[in-house]
């Protein structure tokens, strides 16, 4: 991170105070980092169109996803304010609208129904109250599916392993990231569910299990797993509309997303275009990964324009 020292002293603030993670916060400050670097500055001393020409390299497609790191950007420049760190003790983030926030997303992104690790992991999941809800989202986007589901429905506790591999159903042993696996297990534990624009403080208790989407006292038990997968289904979209992005995200295209991010991290890796992965065995394994069947290339390029375009 760009002037280290001062961010992790915000860090270790905000987790005091406030229940916002330090993951969310290293997350965006990376994500700001190089704009950091060129600038020769800390993001608080970014001018309106700096910040302006930032995120729209950001490639976010949703706008309530930038106004979270607006929100906390602007929370950051304050506490520099107030610590005399600001040169012109300003803070611009609070001057941009959200009709200007706006025309910093990647409408094309959007309209391919396409979404970015970096807003995955960084923002959604830190929009979220419920670690299931979390799981569905980075399962999906890791490769966790299965027909109807099937694979959410049968995940358990010790189906997670300490070296972050998860014994998938009707698929086997698979590598996975950290931070879903620690999701998994905190899931796994949860005794509530927390709905979101609740009135009151509201809380629905687990049915016990050592499931890891677990449903509610009253759900019942004595169903097809066909209809368990429509309980999922049904829990994705609750998550799309909490996160603002029901009218174009969908389960296959979040994987679509996680897809093209690793053909994209495999082009970077091995400094070759993206199409170039696309033809070889890397993509076969990737596709294996997401138990998909191979899109036509002209499909998947279609998906690429979007994913690729800064």
């Amino acid at each position: 991170m760009y002037n280290e020292e001062l961010k992790n002293r915000y860090i270790e603030y905000k987790e005091a105070i406030t229940t916002t993670t330090p993951y969310f916060l290293k997350t965006i400050f990376t994500n700001a980092e190089p704009f950091e670097n060129l600038y020769g500055t800390d993001l608080f001393n970014f001018s309106t169109l700096e910040i302006i020409n930032m995120y729209k390299t950001f490639n976010y497609t949703n706008i309530a996803s930038l106004n979270v790191v607006n929100s906390a950007f602007a929370l950051y420049t304050d506490w520099c304010i107030n610590q005399g760190q600001v040169n012109d003790y300003q803070n611009h983030y609070r001057e941009l609208t959200k009709e200007v926030l706006a025309n910093c997303l990647n409408v094309l992104r959007q309209k391919r129904s396409i979404v970015t690790k970096e807003e995955v992991y960084g923002v959604w999941a830190n929009q979220l109250l419920n670690t299931q809800d979390v799981v569905l989202i980075l399962g999906l986007f890791e490769g966790i599916k299965g027909k109807d589901f099937n694979q959410f429905v049968n995940l358990k506790l010790q189906d997670i392993h300490d070296d972050d591999t998860i014994d998938l159903f009707e698929v086997g042993n698979r590598k996975f990231s950290t931070t879903l696996c620690e999701a998994c297990r905190s899931a796994a534990h949860a005794e509530y569910y927390y709905p979101y624009n609740a009135t009151s403080e509201r809380k629905f208790k687990f049915l016990p299990s050592d499931n890891v989407i677990k449903d509610y006292q009253n759900a019942s038990d004595d169903v097809s797993d066909f209809y368990k997968g429509r309980r999922i289904y049904s829990k994705i979209r609750r998550i799309f509309k909490e996160l603002g992005v029901e009218g174009y995200m969908t389960a296959n295209s979040l994987q679509m997303s996680g897809i093209l991010y690793n053909i994209q991290s495999k082009a970077k890796e091995q400094k070759v275009p993206f199409d170039y992965v696309i033809n070889s065995e890397d993509y076969n394994g990737i596709m294996e990964i997401y138990q998909k069947n191979i899109p036509r290339t002209s499909i998947l390029l279609q998906y690429a324009e979007a994913f690729t375009t800064q």
